[in-house]
């Protein structure tokens, strides 16, 4: 085949050109040596192609499994990801059922605060009353005592003339007669 061609080559170029014979065979020779070169290189460079191809395959089956991988974590920080979400909505649910207790205990609270107030107010009434009454009782333990000639030579016998001028004087009766400072209502208890 090889001898076919050089001959064919040898008269083409003898037809087309004023090339010796001699000058052509050596176009020739010249032609077969590097098509010789190059069937020599091809299997080596076959080979390294191959070599080429098969790291590159290697390569890909490697950035493969990297990609797998990368896929799983992707995964697995989603998974992670929609955990702490419902987590998160839980918390925000508890904070907001927080708030809505706050908002209640703050209500209740200032109720409270309100009620205790209005007591602190009545406390200082009573308060008032108390020694209002004291005084009045006091005064009339006086009155008594003077008008029945009982001296206070025993402790005891205070709180038994206590008990009987409140027993024997209406609240409200103790209280106009200290405030009308007057005795006639003491007076107009029977003995």
């Amino acid at each position: 085949m090889i001898q076919w061609t050089r001959m064919k080559l040898l008269n083409k170029k003898s037809s087309n050109t004023k090339l010796s014979r001699g000058e052509l065979l050596l176009q020739v020779t010249l032609k077969d040596a590097e098509i010789q070169r190059l069937k020599d290189q091809m299997p080596q460079r076959i080979n390294n192609l191959t070599d080429q191809v098969t790291v590159t395959d290697e390569e890909i089956l490697s950035l493969k499994n990297q990609l797998s991988k990368r896929d799983e974590e992707i995964q697995k920080h989603e998974h992670e990801l929609a955990l702490k979400d419902k987590e998160i909505l839980s918390l925000k649910n508890r904070l907001n059922e927080g708030h809505e207790e706050i908002r209640y205990l703050v209500h209740d609270l200032a109720v409270k605060d309100e009620k205790t107030q209005q007591l602190h107010y009545q406390l200082i009434l009573k308060d008032d009353k108390i020694q209002r009454l004291g005084m009045v009782i006091d005064s009339a333990i006086s009155d008594l005592s003077k008008a029945h000639n009982i001296t206070d030579d025993h402790p005891d016998t205070i709180p038994a003339k206590k008990t009987v001028v409140v027993k024997l004087l209406g609240e409200e009766d103790i209280i106009g007669a200290h405030m009308s400072n007057t005795d006639a209502s003491i007076r107009s208890y029977p003995e």
